[in-house]
């Protein structure tokens, strides 16, 4: 109600006449309906639409005949509102309160689209006792408008209080409040001020820290007072926001924080020490006698006296409550056949709408099923015929309102919203809000979204790219590997048609093959490089990158024929100016040498691209890893006293320089070199300095390895250090190093 107010106080006071920028840029000729009603005004002629022509999706259905649209009976029922009350899953309220109840942290509900998961969720924390307990709901970025990390940092910001637009002291100031470590910290600044990421560690270890300090701080601010969160639609959530969740089941240890989680399939993962923190919750569909009874009670509820609902409704339901609810609401209204299937009933449903609901719906749907009020009050895309009409479209149950948001009902209808505009006029919605957005909301991950519905490929491809190293620097490999697909499709049919931008082309395929390789898809990662080799000149600089890709593709299939392509891409990068290139290929092939046993040439290989880069003041500040893969070709290849040299040697540099994370990697790899030559003490002692240089590089998880390692050879000091290792595992809920520690406890 009170979004609705401020839509209207928005539009109140404003000429009739007032052009808004839908009317201006749209081309009015596309403005049309799918309900034979005439001539809407301004003299824009209306059509009958086969929704068929727009989707293969859903079925073609006579969605124009309504014959009862324009009686008197069905404007009497538009002035009152079809109200669905709760009914049945008494069952499923008592497995909620008993949740509730009990020391288990999470409770998983799943089930399929229009089971009644959200209605079961808002009935259960309406009605069951819950005093003092504050809830907090997260549901996930609208379709298409994704950005990773964001619902997680949505949520903090709410748990900690923070304003719209936080800056570096507002957010210390609320972490001052929490007991956190100074990573967490670190990573908020980094979520909600952009201040970049000081870290150099690995990106699947950093991936593992970020994921622990995120969940960290929400269990921090969750935990100053009873809490339970809820999370919606889990499927539709980012891949790192889901780890986040499954990290923070591992963090609550007492019953202050609650989660509920909803989805169409069990997705939870958590550490298998906390998989007894979860319990699960199938919502089925009613069975033929709990249908009848819902019926009967939703139409006795609305004022319909009717002994038996539809039976050929209840035959085609199958016991959706969703598809009883639409059904029996479009029969409410007047409609004696409203259709065999869901789709079919949602496609009556929008085609019997006036043009002003039809336009809200549609540009909430462009805006992907979810539009924030600011958004839709300021941008000038809803005239004011369509802001009265808000009130009405969620009487009508088609929109609801969340916070400061208009929200399509469900997910269904705005598919349906999409399919039932026409091609044309949808491309162009698009359009306007690519050109909105690019001004405003400078996003690529959203601007490519924009701009692939708008049915401009070629604009879309710079953004997919750009997209595409935005998930990955964000750790979020798989939204990464969504947007350099799209930009390697578009962008190979652009080449096709004779686009003259092939370096880019290049460019994206070696990205997007490197990275199929890396998220364990090798040989699609090969037959895109190999496609792109087929592009690619000597002289390109895209090309040494592709072939080193290539080898690391290979390696798993083609050992020896990795090597030689290695080795022709150090040979073409060292024509090449860029260090970046240069330490590329070498590291790929010190990799490949570790992998195929070819010692001897990979510490050969490697040094000779020390000896280029050492002294490069643009060299990348990894260079050390250089040093550590001579260490292992030699240890593996029975040098180990040679191997230890060389650690020595890379460790003065790296202190030196200041680099704690070097000499941490340095310290682990000469306690294992030790390690293999029984010599226990030299291996505590390098274990306990790399311990020390942990504190200063971030890696958290390596610590306490280091910490269980060192307990597992110092018999002395095992009971201690175990226990060491064990607190600071609870402290960021690191399970498998918390099984360890106590099996080490519990040796006699």
């Amino acid at each position: 109600a009170d979004l609705c107010d401020a839509f209207m106080e928005a539009c109140r006071g404003l000429p009739d006449d007032m052009v808004f920028v839908t009317q201006d840029m749209i081309d009015p000729d596309l403005l049309v309906s799918t309900h034979p009603r005439g001539r809407l005004p301004g003299g824009v002629a209306t059509v009958n639409c086969n929704p068929a022509e727009y989707t293969t999706e859903y079925p073609e259905t006579d969605v124009t005949n309504v014959s009862a649209e324009d009686t008197h009976h069905v404007k009497a029922r538009r002035e009152n509102t079809f109200l669905v009350p709760f009914s049945g899953r008494k069952r499923e309220l008592t497995f909620i309160q008993v949740f509730l109840d009990r020391d288990a942290v999470c409770l998983e509900i799943t089930g399929e689209p229009g089971v009644g998961k959200t209605a079961l969720v808002n009935h259960a924390l309406s009605t069951l006792k819950m005093s003092e307990t504050r809830i907090l709901r997260t549901h996930p970025e609208p379709e298409g408008f994704g950005r990773s990390w964001q619902p997680m940092a949505d949520l903090f910001s709410r748990l900690a209080g923070l304003p719209a637009e936080p800056d570096r002291n507002d957010v210390e100031t609320a972490c001052s409040a929490f007991e956190i470590d100074p990573e967490d910290l670190q990573t908020a600044l980094h979520l909600f001020c952009g201040e970049p990421e000081p870290s150099r560690l690995e990106h699947n270890v950093r991936r593992r820290e970020l994921i622990t300090s995120v969940a960290r701080l929400l269990h921090a601010a969750a935990n100053l007072r009873r809490t339970l969160l809820v999370f919606e639609d889990l499927e539709d959530f980012d891949r790192v926001s889901r780890r986040v969740i499954e990290h923070l089941i591992g963090l609550v240890d007492d019953d202050r924080v609650h989660l509920i989680v909803t989805g169409r399939a069990p997705l939870l993962a958590p550490d298998p020490i906390f998989q007894k923190s979860v319990l699960h919750l199938k919502l089925d569909r009613f069975d033929n006698r709990c249908a009848q009874q819902f019926c009967r009670d939703l139409l006795t509820h609305n004022g319909v006296a009717r002994n038996f609902p539809d039976e050929d409704l209840l035959l085609n339901a199958g016991g959706l409550p969703l598809h009883l609810v639409e059904g029996l609401r479009l029969v409410w209204e007047g409609i004696h056949d409203p259709g065999s299937t869901l789709s079919e009933i949602v496609f009556r449903r929008v085609g019997t709408l006036r043009q002003a609901q039809r336009h809200v719906l549609q540009w909430v749907a462009v805006t992907g099923g979810r539009m924030p009020g600011a958004f839709a009050r300021e941008s000038g895309f809803l005239e004011r015929s369509s802001i009265e009409v808000i009130p009405d479209c969620i009487r009508q149950g088609l929109l609801v309102t969340h916070d400061d948001e208009l929200v399509l009902a469900y997910p269904l209808l705005a598919r349906i919203v999409l399919a039932e505009t026409p091609p044309a006029l949808r491309a162009q919605m698009f359009r306007v809000l690519f050109e909105h957005l690019r001004d405003t909301e400078p996003d690529p991950r959203i601007l490519a979204h924009c701009a692939i519905h708008a049915e401009a490929l070629d604009e879309a491809v710079p953004y997919l790219e750009a997209a595409g190293t935005l998930a990955e620097n964000l750790f979020d490999d798989h939204a990464a590997l969504q947007h350099l697909k799209k930009a390697y499709e578009f962008s190979g049919n652009l080449t096709q048609r004779g686009s003259t931008n092939r370096s880019g082309y290049l460019r994206i395929c070696n990205h997007y093959g490197d990275m199929l390789r890396y998220t364990g898809a090798p040989v699609e990662g090969e037959r895109v490089l190999r496609e792109a080799l087929g592009h690619c000149h000597e002289d390109d600089a895209e090309t040494p990158l592709i072939l080193s890709s290539l080898a690391r593709c290979l390696l798993e299939t083609a050992p020896d024929y990795a090597e030689g392509q290695s080795q022709l891409a150090i040979k073409m990068a060292s024509r090449s100016t860029d260090p970046r290139v240069l330490f590329r290929t070498f590291f790929d092939y010190g990799h490949i040498a570790l992998h195929t046993g070819s010692y001897e040439r990979g510490i050969s290989q490697l040094q000779h691209g020390l000896w280029r880069l050492q002294d490069d003041r643009n060299a990348p500040e990894n260079l050390w890893r250089l040093h550590l893969c001579i260490a292992r070709c030699q240890f593996l290849g029975s040098k180990s006293e040679l191997a230890l040299e060389t650690c020595r040697g890379a460790l003065a540099q790296a202190e030196r320089r200041g680099s704690m994370l070097a000499c941490a990697r340095f310290h682990e790899e000469a306690a294992r070199i030790q390690r293999s030559m029984n010599d226990t003490r030299a291996m505590i002692d390098h274990l306990t300095l790399a311990i020390g240089c942990h504190e200063g590089t971030g890696d958290r998880h390596g610590r306490i390895d280091d910490l269980l390692l060192l307990a597992e050879a110092d018999d002395e000091q095992r009971r201690s250090l175990a226990d060491e290792a064990m607190t600071l595992a609870l402290r960021i809920g690191y399970g498998a190093a918390i099984s360890k520690a106590r099996r080490l406890l519990e040796r006699p």
